[in-house]
């Protein structure tokens, strides 16, 4: 039978103290790379939203022209019904001139 008491090869500590600095050492050293690992996905994201803010400003943008821009009011030359059967347009039009 072995005296545990006695013998310091079999103590009771979990972790002998060079032991215990090695894993503190990992540990922190694993916090560390966990860390610059997330903040360089939190910089890859930010860029990626900075990206698709700017392709979906610019398809806004390009659809909103070209929507106004295919108004069919836009290019047509005919006179409004309103000038052409009313009586009141032409006189407010002879009013607005002078």
């Amino acid at each position: 039978m072995i005296n545990i008491a006695s013998n310091p090869e079999h103590s009771l500590e979990i972790f002998p103290p060079k032991q215990c600095g090695v894993c503190l050492w990992l540990l922190s050293y694993m916090w560390c790379l966990m860390y610059i690992i997330e903040s360089d996905w939190q910089y890859v994201a930010m860029v990626l939203d900075r990206l698709f803010l700017w392709i979906f400003t610019i398809a806004c943008v390009v659809g909103t022209g070209w929507i106004i821009l295919c108004a069919p009011s836009l290019y047509d030359d005919k006179q409004p019904i309103d000038i052409v059967f009313s009586k009141v347009g032409p006189r407010i039009r002879r009013l607005l001139r002078t």
